[in-house]
């Protein structure tokens, strides 16, 4: 099965996945949300972009969790962390516009991105910092190359190295569980996808030198410069 395109049968992604029970931070409603089971991911390869391709399903594709009540929507990791001003602003621009959704237990890369677009929406509405709204870009470029679609892809791609580049310059580390060298990792991966070889080698050049950056993410850094001057 690739990830572009999921074809097991009920059984088989019930495997997988399993439903946990969330408790929305903004409205209190309890509801159950699938995720991916992670001791099922096999992580084949990780992608320049830092994407990870894994075996049978892609776990990005059930990041997203979203109140049927209210429209609130985080990743996983994320959903708790919101404070009451926040949740204010939730209930006030994504509430009285929402409605409900009933999705399969076997998620489309369409429906993940629909999903993504509304955590995006939550993030913008409720004033997140950068690093989390270019995470979320970020994600939402990976689905749509699973689709092949580059313009969507660099659509994406841009909005995630903006945020990044301001994050990086005025958000405490790490950003969305990400050190500063994998960021900026990140920022030269970004440009490759933007055709901006210069700045990309610039970014990447600055990980190969970094007294703090891991021997593999050097390594990934020096790789994309040898293959961007190839």
């Amino acid at each position: 099965m690739s990830n572009n395109d999921e074809r097991a049968t009920d059984f088989e992604i019930n495997n997988y996945i399993h439903a946990k029970k969330f408790d929305c931070p903004v409205c209190e409603a309890e509801f159950f949300s699938n995720v991916v089971r992670e001791s099922r991911v096999r992580v084949r390869s990780i992608d320049f972009d830092l994407h990870p391709i894994c075996q049978h399903i892609d776990p990005n594709f059930y990041d997203v969790v979203i109140c049927p009540k209210c429209g609130y929507a985080a990743m996983r990791d994320y959903f708790q962390n919101i404070i009451s001003r926040q949740a204010d602003l939730i209930k006030q621009e994504i509430t009285p516009k929402f409605k409900v959704q009933d999705y399969p237990t076997q998620l489309s890369v369409d429906m993940a991105i629909k999903r993504y677009e509304q955590a995006l929406m939550t993030s913008m509405a409720k004033n997140a910092k950068d690093g989390e709204k270019a995470y979320i870009c970020m994600k939402i470029m990976w689905l749509h190359k699973t689709k092949n679609d580059t313009d969507k892809q660099k659509q994406f791609a841009k909005l995630s190295l903006k945020g990044f580049t301001t994050a990086l310059t005025n958000e405490d580390l790490p950003i969305m569980g990400l050190n500063g060298d994998t960021i900026t990792y990140l920022l030269g991966a970004l440009c490759i996808v933007l055709e901006e070889n210069e700045s990309a080698l610039r970014h990447l050049s600055e990980v190969v030198v970094s007294k703090t950056a891991s021997g593999r993410l050097k390594e990934k850094a020096r790789d994309l410069k040898d293959q961007i001057r190839e």
